[in-house]
C-alpha cells in the first residue's frame, strides 16, 4: 500500500472583537504521500476555487474574509462549508446547529451554559444555502474525493467564549498566548492515530497567532514524543520540523486549502453563535440594531443594552472580552 500524508489546517475566526467567541477551527486531510498541499486546489478544481469566476458554480473556498461579509451574507460561506462537512455528519446530514457543535466540538460548549442566549442553542441549518444544492455539492465533493483518494478526515472546532476568553486572559497575561495554547490543544485533539502502517507524515499549517515568530515552546509541551528542530523564525514565517511531523506558522495561510476551510468553518460557527446572541437581547428591546461584536460597535451595542445589564449585572462578565 503507498504511503499516506496528513495535513491539519488550523485558523481563527473573532480574534479582535469584544463581543462573542473566539472560535477556533482545524480541518485534518489525508492524501497520498506525492500529492503537495498547493497542488490540491488542483485536483479540486472541479468543484471547489479559490478565486471564482462570474457565474461560477463551484464551492468558494478562500480566506474566511474573502467569502464572507455583512453585504455579501452568508450565503456562499454557509454552501461551501456546509457542502464539504456534510459527508462527516451522521448519514450526511448537517440539519441544525447542534448537530454541527456535535460534529466540530463534541457537543455544546460547557460555558454556553452560563449564558442565557445560548438558552436553546439549536435552529435548522442552512439559513441561506439550498439544502438540496449541499447534498448535490457534497454528492460531486464524494467522487472527486474518490477519484484522486482525497479525504477530509475530520473537522474540529474550539468555542472560546468571553468568561474564558477573560479567565485565560488574565492567566496567561496576553491574548496571543491564548490563541496558541487553545489552537495546539485543538491541533493535539484532531492529531491522526500515527500508528497506522501507511502513514508517512503530519504536517501542519497555520497562520501567525497575533504576530508571534516563536511556537517551539508550545512543541515541547503539546507534542513532547517529538523531537522538533527549527528551521526557520521570521516574520513572515515560523518552520519547525521533526521525524514524521513539521509545523509551518505563517502569513496568508489561507492560500492552503485546509487552511482556508479552518478559516469558514470558524467563521460560520461563530456567525452563528451570534445569531442565537443578536436574538436575545432584541427579542428583550426590539429596536436595538444587532453587532458583529467589533470594538467600535461593541460598545455602542453595550450602550444601548445598558438598560438590561443594570437588571442583570451578573450578564457583563459572560458578555464582554476584555481584550
Amino acid at each position: 500500500m503507498s504511503g499516506r500524508r496528513f495535513v491539519i489546517g488550523i485558523d481563527e475566526a473573532g480574534y479582535g472583537p469584544n463581543i462573542g467567541p473566539l472560535v477556533i477551527g482545524a480541518t485534518v486531510w489525508s492524501m497520498p504521500a506525492d500529492c503537495s498541499t498547493l497542488d490540491l486546489w488542483n485536483r479540486v478544481e472541479g468543484v471547489v476555487t479559490n478565486a471564482p469566476q462570474r457565474n461560477d458554480g463551484r464551492l468558494h473556498v478562500a480566506d474566511s474574509k474573502e467569502v464572507y461579509s455583512s453585504q455579501k451574507g452568508i450565503r456562499s460561506l454557509e454552501r461551501s462549508v456546509l457542502s464539504l462537512l456534510r459527508p462527516l455528519g451522521e448519514n450526511g446530514e448537517i440539519p441544525g446547529f447542534a448537530d454541527l457543535l456535535q460534529l466540530t466540538h463534541g457537543g455544546l460548549p460547557e460555558t454556553f451554559a452560563r449564558q442565557p442566549w445560548y438558552a436553546e442553542a439549536d435552529f435548522p441549518l442552512p439559513l441561506q444555502a439550498v439544502k438540496a444544492e449541499t447534498a448535490f455539492k457534497m454528492k460531486e465533493w464524494l467522487t472527486l474525493c474518490e477519484k484522486h483518494d482525497i479525504r477530509l478526515e475530520r473537522v474540529g472546532v474550539d468555542i472560546v467564549c468571553p468568561e474564558r476568553f477573560n479567565a485565560q486572559v488574565a492567566q496567561f497575561g496576553n491574548k496571543s498566548t491564548l490563541l496558541s495554547r487553545a489552537s495546539f490543544l485543538l491541533i493535539r485533539n484532531v492529531w491522526p492515530n500515527v500508528n497506522r502502517a501507511n502513514i508517512d507524515s503530519v504536517e501542519v499549517l497555520a497562520d501567525k497567532h497575533g504576530g508571534r515568530n516563536r511556537y517551539q515552546e508550545f512543541l515541547g509541551e503539546y507534542f513532547p514524543r517529538y523531537r522538533f528542530e527549527l528551521e526557520k523564525e521570521s516574520n513572515q514565517e515560523s518552520c519547525y520540523r521533526a521525524d514524521g511531523a513539521s509545523f509551518s506558522f505563517a502569513t496568508k495561510s489561507e492560500r492552503f486549502l485546509p487552511v482556508a476551510l479552518a478559516s469558514m468553518t470558524a467563521k460560520y460557527t461563530r456567525e452563528l453563535c451570534l445569531k442565537l446572541f443578536n436574538a436575545w437581547w432584541i427579542e428583550r428591546m426590539p429596536d436595538l440594531k444587532p453587532t458583529k461584536g467589533y470594538p467600535v460597535d461593541a460598545k455602542r451595542f453595550r450602550n444601548d443594552i445598558s438598560p438590561l445589564l443594570a437588571e442583570s449585572p451578573e450578564l457583563t462578565a459572560v458578555l464582554w472580552r476584555n481584550r
